[in-house]
């Protein structure tokens, strides 16, 4: 175990206080996403078969300042080559395994961007194919709305907890 120093201890007492202050005041914002400084990516691409859970995702999320909706893999690739000042939250919906190869060709675009995959079954081709992006979190076109809202704010609150942290840390060494 390791030993910290007294002033250590009430350094990071005071980032904790810190961090639950600025967490209950975004979280009055929008679901706790509109200032933080991430974007929320959405790559949704227009199907006939398109389920429920994306229209709701992106009803649930519109209130959000940074985000951005894409519907096709050249778009949302373009965007993704432009330099990044922020922290990428992708939001990859993949309606059929062709979009999920599509989106996969583009993988290395990716390599810096927490991904949430929802994908279209639960075959284990699809699975393995979808694991190809490395993504935080896996779902399926079957899961409720409730659940990747849930991880998409727990990302989003762990990224203004890490912005707290170096803020703070940074503040103290001045």
């Amino acid at each position: 175990m390791q030993q910290i120093t007294y002033k250590q201890y009430n350094q990071e007492r005071l980032y904790v206080r810190q961090a639950k202050k600025t967490n209950r005041q975004h979280r009055n914002d929008a679901g706790g996403m509109r200032n933080i400084s991430m974007r929320l990516l959405v790559f949704a691409p227009m199907r006939k078969e398109g389920n429920r859970l994306i229209n709701d995702l992106i009803d649930n999320f519109t209130a959000v300042k940074n985000l951005e909706i894409y519907r096709t893999v050249d778009s949302l690739a373009a965007r993704l080559r432009q330099p990044q000042k922020k922290t990428i939250i992708a939001v990859i919906f993949a309606v059929t395994r062709e979009d999920l190869s599509d989106i996969i060709s583009i993988k290395e675009l990716l390599l810096d961007t927490r991904i949430i995959l929802i994908l279209p079954d639960h075959d284990h081709a699809t699975i393995a194919k979808g694991h190809m992006l490395r993504p935080r979190y896996v779902a399926y076109a079957d899961t409720t709305k409730g659940e990747v809202v849930a991880v998409i704010e727990k990302m989003c609150n762990t990224i203004l907890t890490k912005n707290t942290r170096k803020k703070t840390l940074h503040e103290g060494r001045q």
